[in-house]
This record gives C-alpha cells, structure tokens and sequence, in this order.
C-alpha cells in the first residue's frame, strides 16, 4: 500500500521517514524528494559540491575572531543559511481495483484484505535548523481514504470514506561529518523519530462497526525511527544512501504493525545554468523495504508486511531561494506481499516548501 509523507526532503535520502509512518507502510516516497541535505537548501548543496575543499561557505567564516565575515570579492559566497522549513506534501494513491466478491471470500475464511480504492493525503512539516548540522522537526497529517465494503454481506459493496487526522511525529537530524576534498568523501548524517498515538482510531463504517486499524487516520501506537544517510555532491550532481529501522508498538485494537527495516538511495542532477534566477532538479530514486508480519490480538497474522521495490522519479522547481516545488511519483517495482493483502498501483506527490 502507499502512504503520505515527506519528511526531509532530500539529496539526502531520508528526511522524510518520519512523516506519518502507517500501517502497511503507506508512504512509499518517504525521504526520496530530491531536494536538499540535512539543513541546506539547495543553492548551499550545490555550492558545496562546487567548492568541496571547505565544509564552511566562505561568506560565514570570519578573518580574525570576532570579525565579521566578509567574502573575498573573487569568492563566490554561499547562499544564506536558512533557518525554517515549511512543507506541504499532498499525496494520492491509487490502489488495484477491489473485487469485492474475492475479497469477502478471503474474509470468511478467517484470512485478512481490503477493499481500498483510493486516498488522499496531506501532511504539514516544521523543521527549525539549530544550526546548519542540527535540525528539529514536528509534522501532522490528515488522511482521507475511500473503499469499499468487502465484510458485511448486507452492505457489500458500499463505498465507505474513513478521515481525519493522523499521528504527530517529531524529529530530529544530526550532520556529523561533511564531504571535503582532504577529508570525509560523503557527508554523513544520523536521524531519529518518535511518533505518538495522537491520530483519530474511533472511525466507523456505515454498520457501525469500527474501521480496522490500518483503515483508521492514526495508529493508537508509539513508533520509534533511527537511521544513518549518506550523501555526496559534485558539480552539478547528487547521490544519497540512507537506511532507517522503524520499530512499531501495540496500537488501537490490540493490533501491532510489523516493524520496517527501509534502504533508499537517490540520484540528482542541477539542469539549469548556475546565471538563471530560477532552477531546476531532477531525480531518480529507488526505495527498498521489508515489513515484518504484524500481530493481531497477540497472534502473528499471516497477511501482513512483505518486500516492496519503489521507483521514485521526481521534478523540483526553485522559482528563488526561499520557495521549493517538487512533484514525484511512486511506480510499484515488486510488491511481494505476505498472504492476501492489496496491492497499490501508483502514487503522486506534491510537495510545497518554503524556506526562511
């Protein structure tokens, strides 16, 4: 299945493993939007990868303690470190088209599927940069999912919406060593994520019946994150690598997602010359994951998790230093899911930043 989130934003791979993190791992995208590192927005990322002798951009480093930083005049300086990051991320999946008589037949068998048809998601991310290295961040989604009814016979078939809003996750980045050209070839970076039950679990189908778990806006779980991401610049080209493991706790009906073990890597090239007021990225990443079967009522559920292959080719925009517009696709390379479970066929991504 695919699920929002947006979580870095990145040439780094994995800002956005934090963002909303449910069941099935819904967001397929997460931490492969092509855009910047830890805490730098673009113009710096690229200015490093043009400069990689010094980690410091030369319009911050002063001459003499307590001077003030003044570029050499044949310098190129840095583009303006940044401190908040607003995004947007606006997402929509489209899964296989239910078949309503199978899937309830798998239901009576005591075995586990859906019936979703499609959904809509939109997540808000706040990230303060401490300092270029540190990063803080909280993010709130809001998921509106629509399917049909594959359980009840006396109302099979019925379209059913489950909506509100979704889990709180904060975050936090540390950059720890910076790409030099007599030093460290990468910049490496760790992450951590927590994720509390703060979502809507008390959703109802129109039989009054409780949506599952995996249907519901949050999760009623604490999630846990942590991970390493590695990221390279030079001249106008990126490349990220980064893995997470994310340890899911009990959540709304005695229901346990399986924990996730995530890899991704990214590709990013500048497209346009450095004299234009406005840029253009693009990028191709990849993202592997393994779900581990979930526990339902204490009991191992043999319909849940499996290894999933995701394309994520994607487009970003810079009309100037402060505004980022990306847009991404998720295509489904193998979906090898544990028993019955649904598959998903694609998903899009917008994603509106601003900087300041």
């Amino acid at each position: 299945m695919g699920r929002s989130a947006f979580f870095w934003t990145v040439i780094v791979a994995l800002v956005g493993v934090g963002l909303n993190l449910r069941a099935c791992e819904q967001c397929k995208c997460q931490g492969l939007n092509p855009v910047e590192s830890i805490s730098l927005n673009f113009d710096e990322a690229f200015w490093l990868g043009k400069h990689p002798a010094s980690s410091t951009p030369a319009s911050s480093a002063p001459d003499t303690p307590g001077k003030p930083a003044v570029p050499d005049e044949h310098v190129e300086s840095a583009p303006a470190y940044m401190k908040w990051s607003l995004d947007t991320l606006f997402e929509f999946i489209k899964y296989e088209t239910p078949n309503v008589a199978l899937y309830h037949a798998i239901l009576a068998l005591g075995r586990d599927t859906h019936g979703h048809e499609r959904e809509f998601d939109v997540s808000e991310r706040i990230g303060y940069n401490i300092t270029r290295d540190l990063q803080f961040s909280v993010v709130q989604g809001y998921r509106y999912l629509q399917q049909r009814e594959i359980d009840d016979a006396a109302i099979l078939g019925k379209q059913e919406h489950s909506n509100g809003p979704g889990d709180l996750d904060f975050g936090i980045q540390y950059r720890f060593l910076h790409q030099k050209e007599c030093g460290s070839p990468v910049d490496l970076q760790v992450f951590a994520l927590l994720k509390a039950p703060t979502g809507i679990t008390n959703n109802h189908r129109p039989n009054a019946a409780l949506f599952e778990t995996e249907d519901q806006p949050g999760t009623g779980s604490f999630d846990e994150t942590i991970g390493l991401s590695a990221s390279k610049r030079w001249g106008e080209w990126g490349a990220s690598a980064a893995y997470g493991f994310t340890h899911k706790g009990e959540g709304s009906q005695l229901f346990k997602e399986g924990d996730v073990n995530r890899l991704s890597f990214t590709g990013t090239r500048k497209m346009t010359p450095d004299d234009w007021s406005w840029k253009l990225f693009l990028s191709q990443g990849v993202q592997w994951f393994i779900e581990n079967k979930a526990v339902d009522h204490g009991i191992t559920s043999p319909d849940h998790g499996g290894d999933f292959v995701y394309a994520v080719p994607g487009v970003t925009v810079l009309p100037n230093n402060h505004l980022v517009l990306t847009a991404s696709g998720t295509v489904p390379i193998i979906q090898q899911e544990n028993g019955f479970h649904q598959k998903d066929r694609f998903g899009i991504q917008l994603n509106v930043g601003v900087r300041f």
